[in-house]
């Protein structure tokens, strides 16, 4: 997980890279627990945690997406 400050340096450096007068990121940390149960006992748990970043830039009439977890 990244901190507020590093999510806001990693966003910074992507708008710094862009030559797009138009550029949307979203970046995205989520976290997902499970647990099951069976004849009144835990049987698996599970754990998740993922980092999404998403760009999307428009150039004239050109537009492009990006993404990756």
């Amino acid at each position: 997980m990244l901190n507020r400050d590093e999510a806001q340096n990693l966003v910074d450096r992507i708008f710094k890279m862009s030559k797009s007068p138009e550029m949307a990121v979203n970046l995205r940390w989520q976290q997902e627990c499970n647990t099951r149960f069976a004849n009144n006992q835990i049987t698996t748990a599970g754990f998740t945690s993922d980092l999404r970043l998403d760009i999307s830039v428009t150039l004239g009439h050109k537009k492009g997406n990006t993404l990756t977890t």
